[in-house]
């Protein structure tokens, strides 16, 4: 039973999401635009790193579960061996559904929840980083890593079959994930790329 209800929930957010960024990226076919408005409606500092590309080209607000944000970017490395998906995601905590989910006895805290539909915590327990750092490193109340990982026949775009995650949280406001997408040829290489984006986003205030 609680399964089903877990379920029925995740189809129901799901949803709400994916429709709302697809109706978002219909009504606007810039993406970019979209992007880098949202960058400057969330109070954002941006940077892009070296050694990477921007592209928004192919961006579907329906690529999967992981991807639920309105707001999206791409970033490929110079020599293509790891993918940077970008989501932000704006945090509106008087939306109706979060309230249709009170009516039905359902909690859903977006300052507590804002993961659990992004990872796979029995194989790769997600990683928090302290308070104090995520402060400092983002000006944030909450940032971590996350791993994911896909069988070939649902590798992204076909070739990435690994993916390490970055979440950056603000409560009441924004939350951002960086998915790093790699293989096991490219893996060499994902500390140091890791390590030149780290700093792509950053709260203001």
């Amino acid at each position: 039973m609680i399964l089903k209800i877990t379920y029925i929930l995740f189809l129901f957010l799901f949803a709400c999401f994916s429709v709302s960024a697809q109706s978002l990226l219909d009504e606007n076919p810039d993406v970019k635009q979209i992007f880098h408005k949202t960058l400057k409606n969330e109070d954002l500092e941006y940077r892009l790193p070296n050694g990477y590309n921007e592209t928004f080209k192919d961006i579907n607000a329906r690529m999967g579960v992981i991807f639920l944000s309105a707001s999206m970017c791409q970033l490929q490395t110079n020599d293509d061996s790891i993918l940077l998906y970008i989501t932000i995601q704006h945090i509106d905590t008087t939306k109706a559904m979060y309230n249709k989910l009170k009516s039905w006895g359902l909690e859903f805290d977006v300052n507590e929840s804002y993961l659990n539909l992004n990872t796979d915590t029995i194989k790769h327990p997600i990683i928090h980083f302290s308070a104090g750092y995520s402060r400092r490193k983002f000006n944030a109340h909450d940032s971590g890593m996350f791993e994911l990982e896909y069988p070939l026949q649902y590798a992204y775009r076909g070739i990435y079959t690994k993916c390490k995650g970055i979440f950056i949280h603000k409560n009441d406001m924004c939350d951002i994930k960086l998915y790093y997408f790699y293989t096991d040829k490219s893996a060499v290489n994902l500390k140091k790329n890791i390590r030149r984006s780290y700093n792509i986003l950053r709260f203001k205030n």
